[in-house]
C-alpha cells in the first residue's frame, strides 16, 4: 500500500508481509493466523486460552487484530467478508493486558452504524480463495486514485482517513458521488469465486455422503452450538462435553471398527 512520488496508489504489500498494519495494531485475516511471526503466534494463542474459547468453524470470517507492543488481541466477526469490498466489523471480543499476571477480557457488540474495513487484500495471502484477491486490489486503486477521493484527502479540515472507517461516511462521501452500490455488487460478481468446490482452506468442505457423516454427528451438534453461543466462539469445555455426548451417541446404532474406519475418512476430508 503506498502513494507513490507521481501521486499514484499501487497496491503492493509493506516489508512485514501479510496484514494492515496502523502504528502498533495489525488485521489479518484467520487464514494466514500461521504466516505470523511466532511472537504474534504465541500472543493470540495465549488470548484463546485466556478466553478459553475455540474459534468457529473455518468458514465463518473472524479478522484478528495483534498490538505486540501493548499485549492486546481481537477476535472479530465480519458476517460479510466474501463479498463486500468494504465488509463491516461485526461483534468483538478480546483480551487486554496480556503481559500481566491479570489480563482484562472485553466485549463489544456490532455498532449500530458499523465500522468498516478498507482494503481487505492486505488482510489475506495471495493465494486466499475467498475472493480475488487481484479484483480488491484493483478496488483499491480504483477508489484510492479517484479525484474525489484526492480532493478529500488535500482538504485539512476533513480528516478523511480518520473519518472512511465509518460505513455512513464512507457511503455518503465516496460511494454514492462515484456512482457504486455499498457491497459494489456488479465487481464482486464478476470475480466471485464458487468457494465450495476451489477453497477447501477456508470453508468447511462438504464431501462425505451423509451416511459416513453419521459417526461424527456430535459435529453438527457443536456448529449449532456455536452459532447460538455469543460472538460465534464455543467454550472448549462445552464443546468437549459435546462430543463425548456425540460419541457415545453414536456407540448405540454403530460398531466400533466402522466407527473408527468413518472417523479416520471423515476427519481426513474434514467433515
Amino acid at each position: 500500500m503506498a502513494r507513490d512520488k507521481d501521486g499514484v496508489y499501487r497496491c503492493r504489500r509493506g516489508p512485514h508481509g501479510v496484514g494492515k498494519v496502523l502504528g502498533r495494531n495489525k488485521w489479518v485475516h484467520r487464514s494466514v493466523l500461521p504466516l505470523l511471526s511466532e511472537e504474534e503466534q504465541t500472543l493470540v494463542d495465549k488470548a484463546l486460552d485466556i478466553l478459553g474459547i475455540y474459534l468457529p468453524p473455518p468458514d465463518i470470517d473472524i479478522i484478528v487484530k495483534i498490538n505486540v507492543s501493548e499485549g492486546l488481541v481481537t477476535f472479530t466477526h465480519s458476517a460479510d467478508w466474501k463479498t463486500a469490498t468494504e465488509p463491516i466489523c461485526g461483534d468483538m471480543v478480546g483480551v487486554k493486558d496480556l503481559y500481566s499476571d491479570r489480563p482484562v477480557i472485553f466485549h463489544r457488540k456490532q455498532k449500530g452504524i458499523p465500522n468498516i474495513y478498507h482494503h481487505k487484500w492486505m488482510f489475506v495471502d495471495d493465494d486466499y480463495l475467498g475472493f480475488s484477491v487481484k479484483e480488491a486490489m484493483k478496488w483499491s486503486e480504483t477508489w484510492e486514485n479517484y479525484p474525489l477521493v484526492k480532493a478529500l484527502l488535500a482538504d485539512p479540515n476533513e480528516h478523511f482517513r480518520l473519518k472512511i472507517g465509518r460505513q455512513d461516511y464512507w457511503q455518503e462521501k465516496v460511494l454514492d458521488l462515484i456512482g457504486v452500490s455499498p457491497t459494489y455488487e456488479e465487481f464482486i460478481n464478476r470475480t466471485y469465486i464458487d468457494r465450495g468446490q476451489s477453497a477447501q482452506n477456508n470453508v468447511v468442505p462438504n464431501i462425505c455422503p451423509y451416511s459416513q457423516r453419521k459417526p461424527i454427528r456430535f459435529w453438527i451438534l457443536v456448529q449449532v452450538f456455536m452459532a447460538v453461543t455469543r460472538y460465534g466462539f464455543a467454550s472448549r469445555g462445552l464443546t468437549l462435553l459435546l462430543m463425548i455426548v456425540g460419541l457415545m451417541f453414536n456407540q448405540v446404532s454403530t460398531t466400533p471398527k466402522r466407527l473408527a474406519g468413518n472417523m479416520t475418512l471423515c476427519l481426513h476430508q474434514t467433515c
